[in-house]
């Protein structure tokens, strides 16, 4: 408060002076918001680019760093200040055109948490975009913990400043070293900003820099500048070309004048002017700066959705930009037929097509809704026309523009389910709360896969909906959030599994800034995913748990429908979740696209809607699948609602297979819904065990099959033999770590008293039988996951009769590896094969012990 005044008792004595001497006093120069105060909404506000209701004026250069307007932190003036993390930046760009040789002073008001760090400031200009940083000031905050006041002063001399706008920006700067922790924040408050040379030339433009002028002809104007005495005249540049302004060229020179301003005529329709006012004073030139203007278009302009606009919602709200004919209002023409639309004659009334008549010309917005057509059709292109009426009534006929709506009802936004007051930070507490799935305190939608900053604290959501694939290819998935996060994705939601997700390391809650997608690299990211396109849906789905502090959540995608490059998912390709009825077979197993799938496979989908019965096509031939009947070949049976899956048999090695499900109702007026064609190809092997059939039914009780009963442990005499397969409490198998379908199979081993522990098998006993020679197989191939805490002392290996093949790799990660095993160089009968065994050998003195996991043991074929 006392810098306030201050500074007002500085400007008393000039104000005293004015009488005697042409003003000097520093002129300031508007920068928005430079108090932090809005927009006055009274939340915790984040500073993104672009990004509607965030912290007006300002923007950062990094939306993974934390940004934004705070309260409690004492402001200067009025309630709230900047918050920057670490290493923030953010900037401001004003209005003020610069000449080389100003002279600048930027005053704020820093502060830091009690941790510390350095505040940088910097004057810029803006080239096109780009910031030209050409003055910096860096303050040591580490013992700053209350707002004071900092001033840097520049005199930019670099003539590359000239007419571009000054900018300031401001850098949170983390000292390594300084504290062991990141969560380091600066407060920031009062910007001031003001020109402290003598600001001699010409301000306040008319038309406004870069802005649009809607008459053929205008008076140019402007005032003196504020520091400039007794004005003896003024020097005008105006031209199409930039460079001819700028460098005073004949073509652009139109003389001295007296007044401030100069009357130009027969200004082009869209057509971008430049002009410049030097001024002279007792004989010196003072160069002005180079403004623009655009002349507006007679007719409408701008429209939106864009011309040939793709993806355009079912409901649109059409917009347009005014033209300088538009005094009286516009007409809108609107309809599926470009002649009817186009070629109609301006008039006010008849059709076809649909049109209507707005009065007020500064209406410039319509939806079709408003006038009776209440939903476009999918799929469709329209056409629309927006005539212009001036004052005396006359209509000038504008350009006729066209849009496509989207594919299917509902593409351009996705459910978003909210449940409040629940305590915690981790995803558990959300889907333990009673109130989830059902029962959200509130249902909205977002129309993209990235949330809204929130003001509350201790909830949960759920994000979920369908993604709509164009075109085919691998997919990659990254989700970003604050505390915990999962990400669900799948054919359909009862098949959806988490493909990646946020959590905490060392039992603590996990967390990311927005959009930091490699905080956690290993969990964030998805596995590459082949996804169909042409319009192929596919289930998604987020659930986030907040428990406090700044929150956020964003999911990203790259793939063909991206170019490649990581993008937030948006609208485009987004569905409500109750948006769809999938009326259509889905989920299919196999996947589509699979390949390695066993020769005996059974094929299972999900139901649509409405089916009453499921019609089966099955073959090896693409097109003739797609176009089968009940009267083709292809055709296999029909299965009634609640038969689910087809057994086609055994299939031939190495070949791909074709198969498509239509779902019928003879009581349903659309009757059918024909599917899609999905493939998938049957390997080279033989399985001789994949650990899908055993479970935990007591021995003697019907259905009963304990895979320790198949495979023989060393349970029983644990002083020659260490091994044990299966938990001897609870369940057996493992569904949790699974290579491949539902289970795979523990193996735990103890060398410490017996030097070996093994489990053996007959292969009798399996389906595979004994006689591997006959079937022409080179390879065993069995798939394990090890455990960090497996000793290095043990050796794991493989026999096929007493023929043993040791596994030389590493037992201790935590990934499925595969042990292949060459049946060529094993010197054994594979004609007459009565034991497989795995095993772990003692190679030191004392032994220890271990757990592996196993699953799809099989018998490879020789590639062709």
């Amino acid at each position: 408060m006392y810098r306030r005044l201050a500074c007002l008792l500085y400007f008393i004595p000039v104000l005293i002076m004015v009488f005697a001497a042409p003003i000097r006093a520093a002129v300031p120069i508007e920068v928005e918001n430079y108090s932090f105060e809005l927009p006055d909404n009274g939340q915790k506000l984040d500073i993104e680019v672009g990004t509607p209701g965030r912290v007006t004026g300002w923007a950062r250069t990094d939306p993974t760093t934390s940004a934004g307007r705070e309260y409690g932190w004492t402001p200067t003036d009025g309630t709230a200040t900047a918050f920057m993390g670490k290493d923030a930046v953010i900037y401001n760009l004003t209005d003020f055109l610069m000449m080389a040789g100003d002279a600048y002073q930027l005053i704020f008001d820093s502060r830091s948490t009690w941790q510390g760090s350095n505040m940088i400031a910097d004057l810029y200009y803006d080239d096109e975009g780009e910031r030209i940083v050409f003055a910096t000031l860096t303050i040591d905050l580490s013992d700053q913990a209350a707002m004071a006041t900092f001033t840097m002063d520049s005199d930019p001399a670099d003539p590359n400043v000239n007419d571009h706008k000054l900018g300031i920006q401001f850098t949170h700067q983390f000292v390594e070293g300084l504290w062991p922790d990141d969560n380091i924040w600066a407060g920031l408050d009062w910007i001031e900003l003001k020109i402290t040379s003598p600001l001699m030339r010409a301000q306040n433009p008319y038309p406004e820099h870069e802005s649009s002028y809607g008459n053929a002809s205008v008076d140019l104007t402007w005032v003196a500048g504020p520091n400039a005495p007794t004005v003896d005249s003024y020097h005008v540049y105006f031209n199409e070309n930039r460079d001819d302004v700028a460098n005073g060229t004949a073509a652009a020179d139109k003389g001295s004048i007296d007044t401030a301003t100069f009357p130009v005529a027969d200004l082009a329709q869209g057509q971008t002017y430049h002009w410049r006012v030097d001024t002279i004073i007792n004989g010196e030139v003072y160069r002005g700066n180079i403004w623009t203007f655009t002349a507006k278009p007679s007719i409408a302009y701008n429209p939106n959705p864009a011309a040939d606009a793709e993806y355009v919602s079912l409901e649109p709200v059409l917009s347009w930009e005014a033209g300088s004919t538009s005094a009286k209002g516009h007409i809108i023409l609107f309809g599926d037929d470009f002649d009817s639309v186009n070629n109609t004659p301006p008039r006010f009334f008849g059709g076809p097509p649909f049109r209507t008549h707005q009065q007020d010309q500064t209406d410039v917005n319509w939806a079709p809704s408003e006038s009776g057509i209440k939903l476009l059709e999918t799929s469709k292109t329209y056409y629309w026309r927006i005539d212009s009426v001036d004052e005396t009534s006359t209509i000038h006929k504008g350009d006729t523009w066209s849009f496509t709506t989207v594919p299917i009802k509902g593409l351009g936004s996705i459910t978003r389910e909210l449940y409040e007051s629940i305590a915690g930070g981790t995803v558990a507490e959300l889907t333990e709360d009673p109130n989830f799935p059902d029962n959200p305190s509130t249902t909205g939608y977002l129309t993209s896969f990235e949330a809204p900053h929130m003001s509350i604290s201790e909830y949960g959501s759920r994000i979920h909906g369908w993604l709509y694939v164009r075109n085919s290819g691998e997919y990659t998935f990254w989700v970003a959030s604050g505390e915990n996060s999962q990400l669900w994705f799948g054919d359909h939601p009862s098949t959806a599994s988490i493909i990646a997700y946020v959590d905490g390391e060392d039992g603590r809650e996990g967390w990311t800034q927005p959009r930091e997608w490699d905080k956690y690299p290993e969990i964030q990211q998805s596995e590459p995913i082949y996804l169909q396109g042409g319009g192929t849906l596919y289930y998604i789905m987020t659930l986030h748990k907040k428990g406090w502090g700044y929150d956020n959540l964003s999911v990203a995608w790259s793939g063909p429908d991206t170019d490649n490059t990581q993008q937030i998912i948006s609208g485009t390709s987004l569905i409500p979740f109750e948006e769809v009825e999938l009326l259509t077979a889905s989920a299919p197993n196999p996947a589509h696209l699979s390949t390695d799938v066993y020769m005996e496979p059974t094929i299972s989908w999900v139901a649509g809607e409405y089916a009453a019965q499921h019609q089966i096509y099955f073959g090896t031939d693409a097109n003739a699948v797609s176009n089968a009947t009940i009267e083709s070949p292809e055709y296999q049976r029909t299965n009634e609602l609640g038969s689910e899956s087809y057994n086609p048999g055994i299939l031939e090695f190495n070949t791909t297979y074709y198969w498509r499900i239509d779902e019928v109702n003879d009581n349903h007026p659309d009757v059918s819904w024909k599917g899609k064609v999905w493939s998938f190809k049957v390997g080279s092997y033989y399985i001789v065990d994949d650990f899908e059939s055993y479970n935990d039914i007591q021995q003697g009780e019907e259905g009963s099959k304990l895979v320790y009963l198949t495979w023989t442990d060393g349970y029983d005499n644990p002083s020659t033999n260490g091994s044990t397969i299966g938990y001897v409490s609870g369940s057996s198998l493992e569904t949790d770590i699974v290579h491949g379908g539902n289970q795979s199979v523990p193996l735990m081993y103890n060398n410490t008293v017996a030097s070996i522990s093994e489990v053996t098998i007959n292969p009798v006993n399996l389906a595979v039988g004994g006689d591997w020679a006959a079937k022409g197989a080179d390879t065993l191939s069995l798939w394990f996951y090890g455990d960090p805490n497996n000793p290095a002392t043990e050796k794991m290996y493989v026999k096929v009769n007493d023929a043993k093949a040791v596994f030389e790799g590493d037992l201790t990660l935590t990934e499925w590896q595969e042990f292949p095993v060459n049946l060529t160089q094993l010197n054994t009968n594979l004609g007459n094969v009565t034991a497989l065994k795995v095993g772990f050998e003692r190679t030191g003195t004392t032994g220890n012990s271990g757990i592996i996991y196993l699953d799809d043991i099989r018998l490879y074929l020789p590639e062709e």
